[in-house]
C-alpha cells in the first residue's frame, strides 16, 4: 500500500463519526462558547486545536440542539408552564 494512499484512509478515519465524538467536558464547553454567539468556526478551530479531533460544523450545530432539546425534555417547570399558557390550565405541585 502507498503512503499517499494510507495517508488518505487516515483521515478519511479521522473523520467518521465515532472518532469525531467529543467528551461531556468538550461539548459544554461548546455549548457555554456557542450560547455567547461566539463564532462557529472560531468554535471548530479552538475544539479541534484542544481535542485534536476533527470537529464539523454540523457537530456543533447538533451539539447546541441536544443540549437545548434536554435542557427543555423532561423538566417539570416546562410542562407546568405548556398547561398554564397553551391549555389555560391551574396546576398544583406536591412534594413528599
Amino acid at each position: 500500500m502507498h503512503n499517499a494512499s494510507l495517508c488518505i484512509l487516515q483521515s478519511l478515519y479521522r473523520h467518521l463519526p465515532q472518532q469525531r465524538q467529543l467528551s461531556a467536558k468538550d461539548k459544554q464547553k461548546a455549548v457555554e462558547l456557542l450560547s455567547m454567539n461566539a463564532d462557529k468556526q472560531l468554535v471548530q478551530a479552538a475544539l479541534t486545536a484542544d481535542t485534536g479531533k476533527v470537529v464539523l460544523l454540523r457537530d456543533l450545530t447538533n451539539i447546541v440542539s441536544r443540549s437545548k432539546q434536554s435542557a427543555s425534555r423532561n423538566s417539570l417547570e416546562t410542562f407546568v408552564t405548556l398547561l398554564q399558557d397553551k391549555y389555560g390550565r391551574q396546576s398544583v405541585l406536591f412534594s413528599i
